[in-house]
């Protein structure tokens, strides 16, 4: 058998910590006991508050490079 957590993310990298859309959080507590934050912004803030707001995953995206995105 195997678990699966719902995530929410927002696909734009890096994604602004305004557009993190944090309440889908919420929603998808309502659908699922183990959810989580799939994270693309740049803040350490937010992905601390998708746990206050009961995400139990956190995956946290980062680059090296910058120049790969610009």
């Amino acid at each position: 058998m195997f678990e699966i957590d719902l995530m929410h993310c927002v696909s734009s990298y890096p994604c602004p910590d305004e557009k993190a859309n944090l309440s889908r959080i919420l929603c998808l507590k309502s659908l699922h006991l183990e959810c989580g934050y799939s994270d693309h912004t740049r803040s350490t803030t937010i992905p601390a508050a998708s746990i206050v707001l009961g995400a139990t995953v956190v995956e946290k995206h980062f680059t090296t490079d910058k120049d790969l995105f610009e």
